[in-house]
Formats: structure tokens, C-alpha cells, sequence
């Protein structure tokens, strides 16, 4: 693996006077690791249109084009679609004719990506950051680009499983209709055969796998039990769940939660605004609980087939986001008679997708949501406490991730990205969990890293070793 920075500068274009002094010089290190695979890599040139984007390029051969925000033309198709993502703030006049133009009084419209939602301005509104509508674009990027890396994984192991099944029984019938069956197979010989086997069994995978479209079957995926559930813990209007909702593809199952209930009445609103009221999920239905076919032909509980699953659709939820997060912990593939009474009776499946984009640090949140993961799922982090992270207030920075900066460096943010990718790491090793970086932003006033977690206890005892 390796790394490679990258420095731009993003041109005087934004409709703000304080963004425009906050990003007219503005230094990002972003921070690559050989984590994506080909199609994915390919698809993230391909997802967005060439214009009005700047790129960032790596030696990797890996391109991210980022949206450079204007005044939007039309916002009707999903990205994916290669439709530019837009964002746009549109304020009300104070007088009567505000309401001629569909507006409240008081209210301004907001048009970002494929969502519109009217925003309440007054000082006691749900929270709303426009500086951070690149964040947004780029997490709609890399959750596309990781639905497809998914699938690609999803239809692997099947795909081994049945070139392995119907491997097993030719080699079986071949054995059977050999004519001389008094020599017996030698340790050396067998290990050299089941080697064969294995390289056989790669190829002819390969083989297949030139053929299928992984984005058509991620795409395709949402309407089945395969789909991906995402938990958005701090949901604020709902914008950002919304566009997830709409723009990624493969998505069954979204979680809007927030712990304020004007929040979630603002969601409601967004999902109503937007169309997307048929899309709510059953509030009285936790899970599907579908216990059909629930072993194998050889009588063994089927390691793919998934149990207890939330409802598809779209869920608004006024909860606790760490309370919610210690009460997903169980995972998907886990049979309902391996529950024990606890896990019946209160917990639910783990999800795919988890993001975490809270108000200043997410040191808080990090120890549960590093449990309520699938193994290989996705976390979106994001991190607003520049000031400890980047030196401003060390002691601070040690109480929340255990490491000290180094104060008035000329690397302050890629430190800020190491400093919270070592603490991820070292909660996910008390669950004997590793993480895979996938892609890291050091952006302004804030850090945005997009990590893999694996149930790996070897690769636990490796990182240790290393400390």
C-alpha cells in the first residue's frame, strides 16, 4: 500500500463571501490506499460528468472529480446517471410575494444534488451546513463506488461456492473411474493437487467475473434481501439520508435517526417535499422475519442468507445514536437459533453503511458503531475539532484519541487524518476488527476519512506486534 498527497486550490466560486476567504487557499491532503478495486476505480472517473469538476490524481491511477457548485441547471437524474451534482441556496424576501414562488415566509430553498428542501431561517432552525455540501458529494461518491466493490464480493463467494461444488463432484467421479485404485495418493501429491484445484478455481472465477456488470447488479440488488442498510446517526434535516437515498445505488434499508424531534419533523417534511412518502418504511415492523430455507442441502446454516432484517424504505427515528448503535449488534448471516434470549428480545442486525458526521469530535460514537458494522462494511467519519487535532489544544487531543499532536507543523491535517485513523484502529482491535482506509480528506476546518472494518484477528495480532 501506498500513499500519495495531493495539493489544489478551488477557484473563487462560491456564492458566500466566508466561504470564499475560507477556501480561496485552501491545502487538502487526501490520503489513498490500494483498497478499491479496478471496476470501482473505473467507475469513480465515469460516475460524474468531466465539466465543471476539478480532479484530484493520484500515481495510482485513481481519480476523484469533486463538483465545483453553481447555480444549478436541472437536478432530476440520479448522479450515477452522469448528472452533475448541484447545490444552491435560494432565500426568501420577507415581504408577501415570497409565497408566489411557493415559499413560506421565512424560509429559504435549498437545492442540493437530486433533493429540494425548504429551511427554516431563524436561529433556533435544525443545524444545516452549506460549507459542507463537498463532504456530502464526495460520501454519495465513495458509498456508490463501495455498493459496487460489495456486490462484486457478494456475487465472488457465491460464484466460488458453486464452481467449488461442481469442481468437487468431477474430481470425485474422475477418482471413481480411475482403473488403478491400489496406489495410494502421497501427502506430497495431494498437496500439489488441491493447489490445482485452487488455481483452477481462481481462473475460472476470473473467468466469470469479466462478464458481470456490477453496477447494473448493485443497482439491482435494493430489492432484495442483498440490499444495503445505511445508518445516518445524526440526520439533522435529512438531506444528506435523502440523496443517499436517492443517488446511491443498491441502498434497501435507511435509517434517519437524530436525537432532536424537530429534526426528524423536518425530514418528514424533506421525504413528503421530495416525493419520497411511499418510500417510508412500516414504523411498526422491526425486522423481516423471514425464516424460510434457513439451511443448506448439507444441513449446515447457509453463511449468505441473511435473517431479521429491517423493513426496506426509508425509517425516521428520534433516538440516541450510541444507544441505537449497541442495540445493532447483531450480524445478519447470524441464524435466529444461535440468538440468545437477550439478542432475541431486544437487539437487532448490524448495517452496512454507518455515518458519522457530528458536530465537533466523533470520538464519542466510534466504539459503537465499530460493533454495529457488517464485517467488510463501510464507516464515514467526520471530525470538526481542527483546534485539537491540529495542535491548537494537545491536551484535549490526547483525552479524545489518545495521541499527541505536533503543534505548528506544516503537515496539520494529514496529521489530524493519522491521529483518527490510529484511534479507529485501536477500538476496532478490542472487537478483533482491522480497518482498511479507503479514502481520507483533510479538508479546512474538518477530517472525513471512509474506512473498511474487517473481523480479522490475525491482522489484531499483527497490528500489535507493530505498536
Amino acid at each position: 500500500e501506498r500513499e500519495q498527497s495531493a495539493r489544489f486550490v478551488l477557484p473563487d466560486r462560491q456564492p458566500m463571501a466566508h466561504l470564499q476567504r475560507g477556501y480561496r487557499q485552501l491545502t487538502t491532503s487526501l490520503t489513498y490506499r490500494l483498497g478499491v478495486s479496478s471496476t470501482a476505480r473505473a467507475a469513480g472517473s465515469a460516475l460524474l460528468p468531466k465539466r465543471n469538476f476539478f480532479t484530484v490524481s493520484s500515481s495510482l491511477d485513481c481519480k476523484l472529480k469533486l463538483p465545483i457548485h453553481q447555480q444549478p441547471n436541472t437536478a432530476t437524474s440520479r448522479p450515477f446517471a452522469n448528472q452533475s451534482t448541484t447545490s444552491a441556496i435560494m432565500p426568501s424576501n420577507t415581504n408577501d410575494a415570497a409565497t408566489s414562488n411557493g415559499l413560506p415566509k421565512g424560509y429559504e430553498k435549498i437545492s442540493e444534488g437530486t433533493i429540494t428542501m425548504h429551511y427554516p431561517q431563524s436561529e433556533n432552525s435544525v443545524f444545516y451546513n452549506p460549507v459542507q455540501v463537498q463532504n456530502r458529494d464526495l460520501s454519495v461518491l465513495m458509498i456508490g463506488m463501495y455498493a459496487e466493490r460489495r456486490a462484486e464480493r457478494m456475487w465472488v463467494t457465491r460464484k466460488r461456492k458453486e464452481v467449488r461444488k461442481r469442481m468437487s463432484q468431477e474430481q470425485r467421479s474422475a477418482t471413481a473411474a480411475a482403473v488403478d485404485t491400489s496406489s495410494k495418493e502421497s501427502k506430497v501429491e495431494r498437496k500439489a493437487r488441491m493447489a490445482q484445484f485452487e488455481k483452477d478455481l481462481d481462473a475460472e472465477v476470473e473467468a466469470a467475473k469479466a462478464s458481470v456488470n456490477f453496477t447494473k447488479l448493485a443497482q439491482e440488488s435494493a430489492t432484495t434481501n442483498d440490499g444495503m442498510s445505511i445508518f445516518e446517526a445524526l440526520a439533522a434535516s435529512g438531506l444528506r439520508s435523502l440523496r443517499y437515498w436517492k443517488e446511491v445505488p443498491g441502498l434497501r434499508t435507511m435509517v434517519v435517526n437524530d436525537l432532536d424531534p424537530g429534526a426528524i419533523d423536518l425530514a418528514r417534511e424533506n421525504v413528503i417535499r421530495n416525493g419520497l412518502e411511499g418510500a417510508l418504511a412500516n414504523e411498526g415492523d422491526e425486522h423481516n422475519k423471514d425464516d424460510t430455507a434457513t439451511t443448506t442441502e448439507e444441513g449446515n446454516i447457509d453463511p449468505l442468507k441473511k435473517y431479521n432484517l429491517r423493513p426496506p424504505g426509508i425509517k425516521l427515528q428520534v433516538g440516541d445514536a450510541t444507544h441505537e448503535m449497541y442495540m445493532s449488534r447483531i450480524p445478519p448471516t447470524l441464524h435466529p437459533s444461535q440468538y440468545n434470549t437477550t439478542q432475541s428480545k431486544y437487539q437487532m442486525t448490524q448495517y452496512d453503511v454507518i455515518d458519522l458526521d457530528p458536530y465537533g469530535s466523533a470520538a464519542p460514537f466510534l466504539d459503537g458503531a465499530l460493533q454495529s458494522i457488517v464485517d467488510g462494511g463501510l464507516m464515514c467519519i467526520t471530525c470538526t475539532d481542527m483546534a485539537a487535532l491540529g495542535g491548537s489544544h494537545p491536551e484535549t487531543c490526547y483525552g479524545r484519541y489518545g495521541a499527541f499532536p505536533v503543534q505548528r507543523s506544516g503537515y496539520l491535517q494529514e496529521l489530524a487524518l493519522r491521529i483518527l485513523l490510529y484511534h479507529v484502529s485501536i477500538i476496532a482491535g478490542r472487537y478483533g476488527r482491522t480497518i482498511r482506509p479507503v479514502l481520507s480528506v483533510g479538508m479546512a476546518f474538518y477530517c472525513r476519512v471512509f474506512v473498511e472494518v474487517w473481523d480479522d484477528k490475525a491482522g489484531v495480532s499483527i497490528f500489535d506486534s507493530q505498536q
